[in-house]
């Protein structure tokens, strides 16, 4: 961290300004929005679905696993909508053109 720093302000000084104030306003959005989405998690497998020593197998753990991998992707991705990364309208726009190509396509 400490080094990204120090390359950030020397290209700063090479180049002059590139945006450096939206790039640290746009990691701050996401690491608010990364925070939200670790906090739902943490408290899912503390309090929903802790796991225990004689938690084993594919077939028991991957459906908590797949569940709190959606739980996960929702949180952050209405946390970072919420907060307007503006990232979030370009993975949307993405998602949608893919989505609508497999359900249009021809067989």
């Amino acid at each position: 961290f400490i080094e990204l720093i120090i390359l950030m302000l020397l290209l700063q000084r090479k180049i002059g300004d590139y945006g450096l104030k939206s790039i640290t306003k746009a990691g701050a959005k996401i690491t608010l929005a990364s925070s939200a989405m670790g906090l739902v998690l943490y408290a899912m497998v503390r309090y929903l679905f802790p796991l225990y020593k004689t938690d084993t197998g594919f077939f028991q753990l991957a459906p908590e696993f797949i569940f709190m991998s959606i739980v996960g992707v929702t949180v952050y991705y209405l946390a970072a909508k919420t907060l307007r990364v503006h990232e979030v309208r370009t993975v949307t726009h993405l998602v949608v053109r893919t989505i609508n190509k497999f359900i249009h396509r021809n067989p």
